[in-house]
């Protein structure tokens, strides 16, 4: 039935506010997933369609999931009989969840919702679904850091997905993996497949620095297939915001030759119960990041515990307040404890320490303004002790008797009103190539380099292609330290773009290489 208002005249009528104002109650019309759904994906949207227009904020305040799930209810495309609810995450594997939509959703009239189909405003809508268990033979991302939405991001950290299969390496690349600030400004990253806890994990490493407080998007394409030719069912993206970056990040150290940062632990004091021939540091092409090379620390102990393996940093490092020291460490999900020892400004040795718990590239860092380090059975606050010196790393069999882990990019990260030391030069006994400094710079950088005996030499900056961007010294030199500078310029006198450079020294045959990290 309907109601309208009729305003009467002489010798006439018409009509006026003439709305036709329906009296029935709103319904639901159509779910998805149907009710009473098996399998449904973990990451399926919740759709609702309704009988007539309804009000948001009536049907938002209506709306019930059961067990809770965080995430979004909104209308679709701005109409306001369909519905949608996303979740910020995921629904849990193998779960049963109820639905529930009471009788306070409201239409624009203000009429309440129908739930029970009697006619009548009243009475509660509701329905069931299943979730996919985790051993599904459907491909699905189990979880992921950063997480959606969150924020305070370290520009130097690792993306990370875990799947419940084994997916296609070829299809983990762009454009069906775009991790990007701006749409058309991919961020590079080099990718690595481990396993951890029973799940495929595949860790995404940038192969720069990202942008300090910006907002990154991460989209997976259904392009993305695991192994037996499956495809991802949905695609998926979500946002995560970065801190804000050190004014300055200095890269001391990429595991090259010529820029090994940790002693031999077998030469160490307090390197204990281990199996020595089945203890060592060494160089590996294996998933290396940056250079040709990481640090690899393989460690086997005589005993389930009590033991431990430490390594001297050659050049200890000093932090004052508001710095960062990180490494990329590639875990060994061992669970035995990482440690790094700091001496505080009161002479004690503090730690800095993580469980290995984890398989695959992460960045592991210590921030002094907000940080907290061990001392004994007390926890201190970082900046409360500093100037700090990183002087050492440990590895203690807390829980696993042999292990393996991997080392990258040590850096720096400090503000620029601090006077950045020039390396130390040591006297030319060998031919070396030394870090560039500033690293990161823009647009200048010094390479220092030396020479025991007069040599033809070539120093030349190439990009991630091998593709020579510049030659900056070639000839003959005589012995002793030099330096050259390169301006961030191609052999035709052009800016280069922002991102990462290859140094390479090559003196009969000595060759060597640095990272330089250009950022404009």
């Amino acid at each position: 039935s309907f109601s309208t208002t009729v305003n009467m005249a002489a010798h006439a009528f018409r009509y006026g506010d003439a709305r036709l104002i329906p009296q029935a109650p709103p319904a639901v019309q159509a779910i998805t997933p149907g009710d009473s759904a098996q399998d449904v994906y973990v990451y399926e949207p919740i759709r609702i369609s309704f009988s007539r227009n309804m009000t948001l904020a009536s049907v938002q305040a209506a709306f019930h999931l059961d067990p809770p799930v965080a995430g979004v209810l909104s209308s679709v495309a701005n109409n306001p009989k369909e519905f949608i609810f996303t979740p910020d995450f995921r629904y849990d594997f193998d779960t049963a969840y109820v639905v529930t939509i009471d009788s306070t959703a409201r239409d624009q009239f203000g009429r309440g919702l129908d739930g029970d189909g009697d006619g009548q405003s009243g009475g509660i809508f509701s329905w069931r679904f299943t979730t996919m268990p985790l051993n599904a033979e459907t491909p699905a991302v189990v979880d992921f850091f950063p997480r959606n939405k969150q924020t305070e991001i370290f520009v130097r950290d690792v993306i990370e997905m875990r799947f419940n299969r084994a997916m296609s390496a070829a299809t983990l690349d762009p454009p069906d993996v775009k991790i990007f600030a701006l749409a058309n400004n991919l961020v590079p990253v080099r990718v690595f497949a481990s396993l951890e806890n029973g799940l495929f994990k595949y860790s995404f490493v940038p192969t720069e620095a990202l942008l300090g407080n910006r907002i990154f998007t991460v989209q997976l394409s259904t392009n993305i297939r695991d192994l037996n030719g499956t495809n991802l069912p949905q695609a998926l993206e979500w946002r995560f915001k970065t801190a804000v970056a050190p004014e300055a990040l200095d890269i001391l150290s990429t595991f090259a030759s010529a820029d090994q940062p940790f002693s031999d632990p077998l030469s160490h004091a307090q390197t204990v119960g281990i199996v020595a021939d089945s203890t060592s540091f060494s160089l590996t092409p294996e998933a290396a990041v940056s250079d040709s090379t990481a640090g690899r620390l393989r460690y086997v102990f005589r005993e389930a515990s009590g033991g431990a393996v430490f390594m001297d940093l050659t050049s200890p490092l000093r932090l004052n307040n508001n710095e960062v020291a990180a490494m990329f460490v590639f875990g060994d999900g061992s669970e035995n404890i990482l440690r790094w020892h700091l001496r505080g400004n009161d002479g004690v040795i503090y730690h800095f320490e993580k469980t290995l718990d984890w398989t695959g590239w992460r960045s592991m860092r210590l921030e002094t303004a907000r940080d907290s380090l061990v001392e004994g059975n007390r926890q201190v606050a970082a900046k409360s002790v500093t100037p700090l010196v990183w002087e050492s790393i440990s590895v203690s069999n807390t829980k696993s008797k042999r292990g393996e882990i991997l080392f990258e990019d040590l850096l720096h990260g400090h503000p620029r009103s601090v006077a950045v030391t020039e390396p130390l030069l040591p006297t030319p006994a060998q031919f070396t190539l030394a870090q560039n400094f500033p690293n990161p710079f823009n647009p200048v950088t010094a390479i220092p380099y030396f020479m025991p005996s007069a040599a033809a030499v070539e120093i030349a900056v190439y990009d991630p292609l091998g593709q020579r961007v510049r030659m900056l010294v070639e000839g003959w030199r005589p012995p002793g330290e030099h330096r050259v500078q390169w301006d961030g310029r191609n052999t035709q006198g052009a800016n280069v773009a922002s991102g990462v450079y290859f140094v390479k020294m090559i003196s009969g045959d000595f060759i060597a290489v640095r990272k330089l990290l250009l950022m404009r």
